[in-house]
């Protein structure tokens, strides 16, 4: 185990908090993480970080963005989140991809206008998959720089999708609305639609 990370770790800490209050950030952080007492390696950083974030924030607020940042660079730039996958059939899986974007948006540092972007867009296509089809999956893909969300559903797919993306298409189901407004919040926006389901894929710079 990698002791000289751990105090790397602590040095950066340190630069911003009191030793007593670093300390105890981060030993409770080790601990909600699940990481062995007697040091972390670099595959450990993206929990570690993810632990760290509720302490660093409440000393520091939205600063805390500068240690976080730092201490995620310990890991050079491989150091990434893996994709997270959410199915989505019923009402209570919007309100679970809602807080597991909010929680991928928290690691990824995301600024309060892009976490809430990131959120409204997850939002949306977890209420479409679930008002008109027959289930599918959301997932929020974090890169450097950016969020992808990607959806997709088992149809059965969106007549005159050129119409609802026009901001033209009335509706009395709402259908069109939800995806005109998650092609207006994002900074680079795909989609499909067939009988066999649709596929959505938007990005957003954090």
């Amino acid at each position: 185990m990698s002791r000289g990370l751990e105090q790397q770790v602590l040095a950066i800490l340190l630069t911003r908090i009191s030793a007593l209050n670093a300390r105890s950030i981060l030993q409770k952080a080790v601990d909600r993480a699940g990481l062995p007492r007697e040091g972390f390696e670099v595959a450990h950083l993206s929990a570690l970080i993810t632990a760290l974030t509720p302490g660093c924030r409440l000393f520091l607020g939205d600063d805390a963005t500068v240690l976080l940042d730092a201490i995620a660079a310990l890991g050079g730039p491989s150091a990434t989140r893996p994709p997270v996958r959410i199915d989505v059939v019923v009402e209570a899986d919007i309100s679970l991809a809602r807080r597991q974007a909010q929680i991928e948006c928290v690691h990824a540092h995301a600024s309060g206008f892009a976490g809430q972007r990131v959120v409204t867009m997850v939002s949306e296509l977890a209420r479409n998959i679930v008002s008109y089809s027959k289930g599918g999956y959301i997932e929020v893909i974090p890169h450097v720089g950016k969020i992808v969300i990607v959806s997709a559903d088992r149809g059965p797919g969106i007549a005159d999708l050129e119409l609802v993306l026009s901001g033209n298409y009335k509706s009395r189901t709402g259908l069109g609305k939800g995806l005109l407004g998650v092609k207006r919040l994002s900074n680079g926006f795909e989609i499909t639609s067939t009988a066999e389901g649709t596929h959505v894929r938007a990005e957003v710079t954090v």
